[in-house]
């Protein structure tokens, strides 16, 4: 037990230095419809860069990760997605998936704490129920998977991950409302906090290891 507490102690003490931004979809000229800027969430080193606006984490900015949306037609909303403004959506009827990917450079992983989803409120009767939401690698690993998630139409959905992170070099979120029908396109994400941290050389797992053995025999 104390082989194992200590460590998973030093462990966490070299992911101290992770960093955390929050993508909040807030751009300078930010209208309906607008496709959604590319750009947006790459190497962020500060609240304002340009015309992209970011919140950031206790932990700092995350300059090593770049982000991708979409696979069809990702575009930005101001209002109208439960309480959320300023919101990316997949404007692309009868598609239906929306995806966001957050990649890191060599040597860095990506951190995943949390995200919220809402559905546009005047196209619902009910909070709706969307196909699946996942949280994949870059082997296509499923890290997080819902089926049948039910969504917020009036507030958000969170998704935290906030005591347990998703950690890999490269993270997709993706939400599948295939089973919307022509309403497929009224789910939307926001608040994406994400970090990044470095990855533990193999040596450096080791060297932990045989220094937690030699601290619990010097105790025994």
């Amino acid at each position: 037990m104390k082989l194992r507490t200590t460590f998973s102690t030093a462990i966490l003490a070299l992911a101290v230095a992770s960093q955390a931004t929050i993508l909040t979809f807030d751009i300078d000229g930010i209208s309906n419809f607008q496709n959604m800027n590319q750009a947006y969430g790459d190497n962020v080193t500060a609240t304002t860069m340009g015309g992209f606006h970011y919140g950031v984490g206790a932990e700092g900015f995350t300059p090593n990760v770049s982000a991708q949306y979409g696979t069809g037609d990702p575009a930005l909303w101001t209002t109208g997605y439960g309480d959320m403004t300023n919101v990316l959506f997949e404007d692309q009827d009868n598609a239906g998936i929306l995806t966001i990917t957050l990649s890191a450079g060599a040597g860095i992983d990506v951190v995943l704490y949390s995200f919220d989803l809402a559905a546009y409120t005047s196209a619902f009767s009910s909070d709706p129920t969307v196909q699946s939401i996942t949280v994949t690698d870059a082997s296509n690993n499923a890290l997080f998977s819902q089926t049948n998630g039910t969504v917020s139409k009036t507030t958000r959905t969170a998704f935290d991950f906030t005591s347990s992170p998703l950690v890999a070099s490269s993270l997709k979120i993706t939400v599948d409302a295939r089973n919307l029908g022509s309403l497929n396109d009224d789910i939307a994400a926001d608040n994406i906090v994400f970090g990044e941290q470095a990855v533990p050389e193999p040596a450096t797992l080791v060297a932990l290891g045989l220094g937690a053995l030699l601290l619990r025999r010097r105790r025994a």
